[in-house]
């Protein structure tokens, strides 16, 4: 798997949630512990389950770093690789996707701040020229 998807792995119960080097670890029980109770769509297609989201949100929130990896605690005897690779695309999808809307949110916020000010400059333009009509100091009006 590349860097950017889950790395679905058995370790010791022990590992601590978040690594440090931009990784984080989270402990499940089994692969239904990802996804949520009411999708009864296959791995591929089902909706990422609220609790895994928070804990994922919370934990990386925790860390100062830029989050490098995300690492999925599973015990061996419930690991199956065929089903891993389903669910680390999926996750990657999620988060792909969302990173995608953000962008384009950011992408509007910037645009209306920009309208915004050069609107107002202009109005502020306006103003200035109007005020500045009854007399000879346009420079000193604006």
């Amino acid at each position: 798997m590349h860097s950017n998807s889950p790395d679905i792995s058995s370790r010791n119960a022990k590992e601590r949630q978040h690594d440090g080097l931009g990784d984080i670890s989270i402990w499940l029980d089994s692969y239904n512990d990802i996804f949520s109770d009411f999708d009864p769509r296959p791995y591929s297609q089902r909706t990422l389950s609220d609790d895994f989201l928070t804990q994922v949100r919370k934990v990386s929130h925790e860390s100062e770093e830029k989050v490098n990896k995300l690492k999925l605690l599973l015990p061996a005897d419930k690991r199956e690789d065929k089903k891993e690779a389903v669910i680390a695309k999926r996750i990657h999808q999620h988060f792909k996707k969302h990173l995608h809307e953000h962008k384009k949110k950011y992408g509007a916020t910037i645009r209306k701040g920009i309208f915004f000010t050069v609107g107002g400059m202009l109005l502020m333009l306006v103003a200035s020229y109007i005020s500045a009509s009854q007399s000879q100091a346009f420079l000193k009006h604006m």
